[in-house]
């Protein structure tokens, strides 16, 4: 069970209505002007972190994207809280800060947190998490333990433990409506980790359908939507 935070009377979905939901994988508001030592294969890229500077420019864009969407249900992920690497902010909080005050609940599950990580690239803390951010009422969050990436019992606890994050949202008939946030791994060549998560993603929609719930999930797959979706990337 995941902590919701709401201001005041939030309002109830109402049943029948329609509702606009984005969903960004933020990457910690790093912008687009680094190539991280992750971004390639073999973990040499030049870069450990974002500039202050440029994290504080792309959490000011963010903020104007959602106003200029306003969407009524926000799905984030790679949102860095407690981070090295993002001067230890909430991100989550300075980018409440800057969005209108009808977004009025929020809830987040952490899949990456340790106090240090001895890896010689970041040598510190870490901490990101999936966020959702909503202009109605959040009844209750769950978060959805997902497949790891086989390690030894030493490396697993200083690595991502993916997961999705589940909220309900009331109805004004009663009914509940749930939202689900999720980010799957991206770097498990060799190993069925993605298939397993996938597998997980599929029996919780299931159970929620068998529910009687309505529900819809979003986020960072790190996978191609079926049918013609590789016909349609351009040759490199």
């Amino acid at each position: 069970i995941e902590q919701v935070v709401c201001r005041g009377d939030a309002p109830l979905i109402k049943p029948g209505q329609k509702l606009k939901i984005l969903t960004w994988n933020v990457q910690y508001m790093a912008g687009k002007n680094y190539v991280f030592w992750y971004d390639l294969l073999d973990g040499s890229g030049p870069d450990e972190r974002p500039s202050s500077e440029d994290i504080a420019l792309t959490l000011r864009a963010v903020a104007r994207v959602i106003k200029d969407e306003d969407p009524d249900i926000i799905l984030l992920q790679e949102v860095d809280d407690g981070a090295r690497r993002t001067d230890y902010e909430d991100q989550l909080e300075k980018l409440l800060a800057l969005l209108p005050k009808a977004y009025v609940c929020h809830t987040s599950a952490f899949y990456w947190k340790a106090f240090f990580v001895p890896h010689p690239r970041i040598m510190g803390s870490v901490g990101v998490k999936l966020s959702t951010i909503s202009k109605y009422k959040i009844g209750e969050a769950k978060r959805h333990q997902l497949a790891c990436i086989p390690k030894d019992p030493i490396t697993r606890q200083f690595s991502l433990k993916r997961a999705i994050l589940e909220a309900r949202f009331p109805q004004t008939d009663g009914k509940t409506f749930a939202a689900l946030n999720v980010h799957l791994d991206a770097f498990a060549q060799g190993t069925r980790t993605m298939e397993q998560q996938v597998e997980q993603t599929v029996a919780l929609l299931k159970k929620l359908s068998q529910e009687g719930l309505n529900w819809i999930i979003g986020g960072d797959f790190n996978l191609l939507p079926p049918g013609g979706a590789y016909g349609r990337l351009v040759e490199s």
